[in-house]
């Protein structure tokens, strides 16, 4: 399949276990690849810059990204920050919004290591699947404002680049617990358009509250992550409730 770039980040597709890692994260929100696929290329990147890049052979994040990016099929257009430059992100964020012509993607390296794509009020990040919003990053503590900015540059689509199968074996590795939970747990799960589900929890994994039946959960690893963290905070519920009976029965009667 070969990728046309839509007017939205992409999903970031988790095909590979363990944490998934800031900078690979944002390059798959920005290009559309699996994580697989973005690792793999990245550490290409890095040893065919080594022996290239000073010397010690230290290849930097930007640099690997940057050459990531170009295989993906995208080349630099504007550069933020760099060397000369660290801006704060707030700061970043305020020039990416009053820069000429079409939005285009935006992929800000911090020097804490943490890293995000943006596309417009779009924001794709280590911690989600789904792109989210700058809000919901700064209240969560993802995204400090003022952390200074190591690396940040615009990229545009410069060729056609097919887009990587996924690991199709892992994926279904994941899936087949979640849907194995869901069934036993009467957890209705519906396809949107992969990889995005529906879920409906029955009420008995609801807290009574408006929507807290119903949510929408982005990749198999939080479809699994959902579903499981009902199911504990059921079991957890009944355990609860169970010592708190079994103390009322244990109470001398008067």
């Amino acid at each position: 399949m070969t990728a046309t770039p839509p007017r939205t980040l992409s999903p970031i597709i988790r095909d590979r276990g363990g944490a998934v890692e800031p900078i690979p994260a944002a390059i798959a929100a920005i290009t559309g690849q699996p994580l697989t696929a973005v690792v793999r290329t990245l550490w290409q990147c890095i040893g065919a810059l080594k022996g290239i890049s000073g010397v010690q052979g230290e290849v930097s994040p930007e640099d690997a990204s940057h050459v990531a990016l170009h295989r993906f099929g995208y080349e630099p257009h504007r550069l933020y920050a760099d060397q000369r430059r660290h801006p704060v992100v707030g700061e970043l964020l305020g020039t990416y919004a009053r820069s000429p012509g079409p939005c285009e993607r935006l992929l800000a390296i911090c020097e804490s290591g943490s890293a995000f794509a943006f596309l417009g009020d779009q924001v794709g990040a280590w911690t989600g699947s789904a792109p989210t919003t700058l809000s919901a990053l700064v209240r969560a503590g993802t995204m400090e404002l003022d952390a200074p900015v190591r690396f940040a540059m615009t990229v545009k689509a410069h060729r056609p680049t097919p887009i990587a199968a996924p690991d199709h074996k892992f994926l279904e590795s994941v899936a087949i617990p979640a849907f194995a939970l869901a069934d036993a747990y009467n957890i209705e799960v519906l396809p949107v358009g992969w990889p995005y589900w529906n879920l409906s929890f029955p009420g008995e994994m609801t807290d009574g509250g408006p929507g807290s039946g119903a949510t929408l959960v982005c990749g198999e690893h939080e479809l699994l992550t959902a579903i499981n963290d009902r199911v504990r905070q059921l079991e957890h519920a009944g355990e609860v409730a169970g010592k708190l009976l079994a103390q009322l029965k244990a109470a001398p009667r008067r």
